[in-house]
């Protein structure tokens, strides 16, 4: 037996069909249809999907209170005061080593990191251009006395 409605399989003797609850009738469906009347076969009508709209919330009030303490985001001027506390000469490379090391704030490790990376760099191309002025001769005091300062 087949469904009428929605084409699908039903067991000998079912009165409803369990794919669309459509009524069955007791005697088969002949498909076949005398050749001047044929009619093309039509696909059973496949259900179609609901669409959901997503959930609509409210844009959060001042700070979330989400944030675990470890990735707690830093503001513009904790930005600028880990600039003046990494730039100190003695203090501020024995906290910047200390805070790169540290998993205690997730975003203070990455700037302190990129800080160090940067002062790294700065070292680096100091040395190279000193050994390169070395090599060329190049003297610092040469300029002095060309200065009419002195």
């Amino acid at each position: 037996m087949i469904c009428p409605k929605c084409g699908a399989a039903a067991a000998q003797g079912e009165k409803f069909c369990k794919n669309c609850g459509s009524e069955i009738p007791a005697e088969p469906i002949s498909y076949a249809a005398p050749a001047a009347q044929q009619t093309p076969y039509a696909a059973p009508a496949q259900p179609q999907p609901t669409y959901t709209p997503p959930p609509v919330y409210a844009p959060p009030v001042g700070q979330p209170s989400g944030y675990s303490p470890e990735y707690k985001p830093i503001s513009a001027w904790g930005y600028i005061g880990y600039n003046i506390l990494f730039s100190l000469p003695i203090v501020g490379i024995i906290l910047l080593i200390v805070f790169a090391c540290s998993n205690e704030n997730i975003n203070r490790r990455n700037y302190a990191r990129s800080f160090l990376l940067v002062m790294l760099i700065v070292f680096v191309l100091a040395i190279v251009f000193g050994i390169l002025a070395a090599i060329f001769g190049v003297n610092l005091s040469d300029y002095a006395r060309q200065s009419s300062y002195f």
